[in-house]
């Protein structure tokens, strides 16, 4: 929680994305599964226009979901933000449903 305070005030109060993104990927690193982290960090990715760095995310936060379709769900976000992007290849290298 405090990892996920850190970011908020990095990014509303400073407008310091690149250390609000740090606190997130602490905050993702203490709790790999904690959801409103990959979804923060998701977001900023997105308002920054960091297709490529938001599909690497959202399989990461695919391969933490313990829900099969949730991460189903997490996939088919990042291979349609790959193939708008023409980042497709990122995704195909590294796409795996996870075994869950």
């Amino acid at each position: 929680d405090l990892w996920m305070r850190a970011a908020a005030w990095y990014r509303e109060r400073l407008s310091d994305l690149p250390k609000s993104e740090q606190a997130l990927h602490k905050a993702i690193e203490l709790d790999p599964e904690y959801e409103p982290a990959h979804e923060a960090r998701v977001s900023l990715l997105r308002g920054e226009g960091r297709h490529r760095d938001m599909v690497g995310a959202l399989f990461g936060w695919a391969e933490r979901e313990s829900d099969r379709l949730v991460a189903v769900e997490r996939l088919t976000e990042a291979a349609v933000i790959a193939e708008t992007a023409g980042t497709l290849h990122v995704f195909q290298r590294s796409a795996a449903c996870p075994s869950r």
